[in-house]
């Protein structure tokens, strides 16, 4: 069965666009290109499609939103329908492919799987329709126990296809590539965030994080914090760190390049995701995972990570890292001190967390479990 091409792949969110769908997407169905017939990604400039091992078919129109995104959905739909045929399964990669999926069920007997990555369920502007392409799926793909029980709450009282948790991850190079820098024993500790910045997604908590910066300048602790990303957050927390006094100990690196990525992880002492669970007039935003934290702890850094969503199945508590109230800046200063002064307990998280990395969470395994789901439900057809 492996060597036969049965998946096909649908993919709004695909590179050269970045992200933590994009990056799953990219590192689990590289590994599964010799059973897959083809990618269906929208139109991009400048896309990256050499090293992906199958062929990706693009939409002449992006994956946006809203009207673009209808577009983008009925050019896949035409092109799923002709790539599509039994025995294939289709593997959507965000709840919106389903929505093609769906259709493609329904006009051509196409049978599909899902991912759920936990904050796109709470969003969604058409919850039926949302709640109609999942139930129609074969099984449902997610990335922590809290996004599975958001979808299984979802789907209550209906059809609950089964649903399978994937261990999310990073490749071996992060894990094996020597640091190419490390932090300067004899300055101020260096504290690292890499998110987005976006205004629609303050739950990443980097205002608590300034607001925490703040409270250690408080407490005679001296830091530098550093925030890799980018949006259009970045003037309101630029704002904070002036309006808290600590501009000078804020540093926005803006968008950093896949290929230093790395080097600025291997530059910091400790690494931070303070997300929380927050409503907002699209619903609720909250991390579903937090890819973040693992390549930071495959780089041997501890994390602190905010106690919400789906940050606990990435943080081990007290070994590779801390989880913290994200909701209160005096607490997570708190949390943070013992690390800060203490280079050898940094040093064990670190080195225990990159333990943790390589022999749970990683892309060659996370690979395998998508493969012998889809070969398994190709098979029982």
């Amino acid at each position: 069965m492996s060597a036969e091409r049965t998946l096909l792949l649908l993919a709004p969110d695909f590179p050269p666009s970045t992200g933590g769908i994009q990056t799953l997407t990219w590192e689990v169905y590289r590994r599964l290109a010799n059973i897959t017939r083809a990618a269906i990604a929208g139109a991009a400039p400048g896309n990256r499609d050499a090293g992906f091992g199958a062929p990706i078919l693009r939409t002449a129109h992006a994956a946006g939103g809203g009207a673009t995104m209808l577009r983008h959905l009925l050019e896949a739909n035409a092109l799923a329908a002709r790539h599509g045929q039994p025995p294939c399964l289709l593997h959507c990669n965000h709840i919106f492919a389903s929505y093609a999926a769906r259709w493609l069920r329904w006009r051509h007997g196409l049978r599909y799987l899902v991912w759920v990555h936990g904050e796109e369920l709470g969003k969604a502007r058409h919850p039926g329709w949302v709640r109609t392409c999942l139930a129609g799926a074969e099984a449902i793909l997610v990335n922590s126990d809290f996004t599975g029980n958001l979808v299984k709450t979802r789907l209550a009282g209906g059809r609950t296809p089964p649903v399978y948790k994937i261990p999310l991850g990073t490749s071996a190079e992060w894990w094996e590539q020597p640091a190419e820098a490390a932090p300067d024993p004899s300055a101020p500790p260096v504290i690292l965030t890499v998110a987005r910045l976006s205004a629609r997604d303050r739950y990443k908590g980097i205002d608590t994080m300034i607001r925490a910066v703040a409270e250690l300048r408080r407490l005679g602790q001296a830091v530098e914090y550093r925030i890799a990303g980018d949006g259009d957050d970045r003037p309101y927390l630029a704002a904070l760190a002036e309006e808290l006094g600590v501009a000078d100990r804020v540093h926005f690196l803006g968008r950093v390049a896949q290929e230093r990525l790395m080097a600025t992880y291997d530059g910091c002492d400790v690494f931070a995701l303070c997300s929380r669970e927050q409503p907002s007039p699209r619903g609720l935003g909250f991390e579903g995972f937090g890819i973040a934290l693992l390549e930071a702890g495959a780089r041997g850094k501890a994390v602190i990570g905010g106690r919400s969503g789906g940050v606990p199945d990435a943080v081990a508590d007290g070994v590779s890292g801390v989880l913290v109230d994200p909701t209160a800046p005096e607490a997570v200063a708190a949390a943070m001190l013992p690390l800060l002064r203490d280079p050898e307990l940094r040093r064990r998280m670190g080195e225990q967390g990159r333990a943790r990395v390589r022999s749970h969470f990683h892309w060659d395994r996370a690979a395998a479990e998508v493969r012998a789901l889809h070969e398994r439900l190709v098979t029982t057809a």
